[in-house]
């Protein structure tokens, strides 16, 4: 059977939508280690540890905070892009002031950011009344627009573009 993508209504088949060069997003599987197995994990600082899986209660608390991974470059990869979030969420609080979302004012404008993989192109959207996830990515225009300006490597770390 023929998977459809719903678009506006439209249902279209996704092998269709493939064709055009739209892509999936990836979607990153749990990695759960053998009894014994080597596995890698950030530090709060950052730094990054291995272990051996051995069932513990430090190795079940990593485990449920998704914070084991199988290879150093996957830990790695996730530490440099949380920092580069946190760079720029904390940049977007800096320059928007006392402006906060009002989620009850249909009026007000709350951009966020967003990237599109066809043709690689990231831009400033708008909304006025629906929130998306991380509500903290909404902030005001010219905020995202200093952040997009200035700041356009941790934002390819953020949405993982090479």
């Amino acid at each position: 059977m023929t998977k459809m993508i719903s678009i506006d209504g439209i249902q279209i088949p996704e092998s269709k939508i493939l064709e055009l060069g739209y892509t999936k997003p990836k979607v990153s599987r749990v990695f759960i280690p053998e009894k014994k197995e080597k596995y890698y994990f950030s530090y709060s600082d950052g730094e990054i540890g291995s272990d051996s899986y051995t069932k513990t209660s430090i190795d079940t608390k990593r485990l449920a905070l998704g914070n084991v991974f199988e290879t150093e470059e996957e830990i790695t990869q996730l530490v440099d892009k949380r920092q580069a979030t946190t760079r720029v969420l904390n940049k977007l609080r800096e320059l928007e002031g006392d402006w906060e979302a009002d989620w009850n004012d249909q009026h007000q404008e709350k951009c966020l950011i967003a990237y599109t993989p066809r043709t690689k192109n990231m831009f400033i959207a708008a909304d006025y009344l629906h929130t998306s996830s991380p509500i903290e990515y909404h902030s005001t225009k010219e905020a995202w627009e200093y952040v997009m300006d200035n700041m356009r490597e941790d934002l390819k770390l953020m949405f993982g573009i090479e």
